[in-house]
């Protein structure tokens, strides 16, 4: 068999649409199949996303090349035994929310800023902070739903923005400060413990490392753009120069620009990034700089912008 012959592609998913929901329509039934694409960050993958007819609510099934192998009549039996599975106990499956809702569930999330093109062309509104992108989603929560456990986020739109009455400029300052009720600083050797469950030996003059999330630990890299965040982390370093490092969407380090050279570090995440982290979970090989003062923090990076390949440095203007 040649490489790539038996992978599952969009391709082979829009063929097996038509035919799935014609059988379903022969059937008289109201649950339709739609292939799309979903984007995780770095990563697309090809998937059904199940639902029924009218309804904005789907859940996603990403197929095999097993359930690809099915007869029509199996692989439709097997999405809608998911479906079921996914939705039971749920009467209503079709949601938004209220304005209010919203307001108290928006939360901001990074990606790469290769992703900017197409969010844009999604209708998602976006803000292109040095080499990341930020976007909104909104967390809710739906009891039943076994697919997302007890909360499952709903990505904003610009129109779901626009029917709430909030200006894309107020969504994000309501996100970042949604975020920041739930940060969570702590010395990555507390979170180490915490992860192991036993104490850890005496490093000595190890160096100080903060990590910084939110409480889930789910999508809290977000926070490096906060001066409320940074304004704490200048006090931690006792106002010296911070090295941030973006370990993934879910979290970032904060160490001492004199721990070691910003090159080395930037080494360091790209190997880690290559060898340890999801690639739907990476962010950026990048490694960002904190200065200033905790009542005027400074967050940016450094960049052969200039004359002549000159470093420049560009600041984050969230």
């Amino acid at each position: 068999m040649r490489k790539g012959e038996n992978m599952v592609t969009l391709e082979k998913l829009r063929l097996r649409e038509v035919a799935l929901n014609s059988l379903l329509a022969k059937m008289g039934k109201d649950l339709r199949v739609k292939a799309t694409v979903v984007r995780k960050n770095n990563v697309q993958k090809p998937v059904f996303g199940i639902g029924i007819a009218g309804a904005s609510f789907q859940i996603r099934c990403y197929p095999t090349p097993e359930d690809m192998a099915m007869s029509d009549l199996a692989l439709l039996n097997e999405l809608a035994k998911k479906f079921q599975e996914a939705t039971s106990g749920v009467a209503v499956v079709d949601m938004l929310p209220s304005r209010e809702d919203l307001i108290a569930h928006l939360m901001p999330r990074v990606m790469g800023s290769a992703n900017a093109e197409w969010l844009r062309e999604a209708g998602r509104p976006c803000k292109e902070l040095l080499d990341m992108v930020m976007t909104l989603q909104c967390r809710v929560d739906l009891d039943g739903i076994s697919e997302y456990g007890e909360v499952a986020n709903i990505q904003v739109t610009d129109s779901l923005l626009r029917q709430c009455g909030l200006a894309v400029d107020e969504a994000f300052a309501i996100a970042m400060k949604n975020i920041e009720s739930v940060a969570q600083i702590s010395p990555i050797r507390t979170v180490l413990e915490e992860l192991l469950g036993e104490e850890l030996p005496d490093g000595g003059n190890e160096p100080k490392m903060i990590i910084v999330s939110n409480e889930q630990r789910c999508n809290g890299a977000p926070l490096m753009f906060s001066k409320e965040i940074q304004g704490e982390l200048l006090e931690i370093f006792e106002k010296r120069a911070v090295y941030v490092l973006p370990s993934s969407i879910h979290e970032f380090i904060a160490v001492s620009a004199s721990y070691m050279s910003i090159d080395d570090l930037r080494e360091m995440v790209r190997t880690i990034n290559e060898n340890e982290v999801d690639p739907e979970e990476r962010l950026t090989d990048e490694v960002y700089t904190l200065i200033g003062t905790p009542e005027n923090p400074v967050f940016g990076m450094s960049s052969c912008l200039g004359a002549q390949g000159q470093e420049t440095f560009l600041t984050a203007r969230f």
